[in-house]
């Protein structure tokens, strides 16, 4: 097995090698696509929490209940379940 992944664009006429590994910490090998996984898990975060606060209206009484509105509404209307 290569240490190395072949990255090319045949379109652009660019080819070059990518390591596998981004860096080690001890004995443990950090890969790239961790990374990037990582990096997309952290935007993911980033972004539902803005998402979050741009759903918050102040001075609703009901707190969160308004997260199970579109839930409780298919359970009614048998789309999730046939009652």
């Amino acid at each position: 097995m290569s240490n190395f992944t072949r990255v090319y664009f045949p379109g652009l006429g660019i080819d070059f090698d990518l390591p596998s590994v981004a860096f080690t910490i001890g004995s443990y090998d950090i890969h790239f696509y961790g990374i990037i996984i990582a990096f997309g898990f952290m935007l993911a975060v980033l972004y539902g929490g803005r998402m979050a606060q741009v759903a918050y209206e102040p001075g609703r009484d009901d707190g969160c209940a308004h997260l199970g509105y579109g839930l409780r509404y298919r359970l009614r209307s048998g789309i999730l379940c046939d009652f």
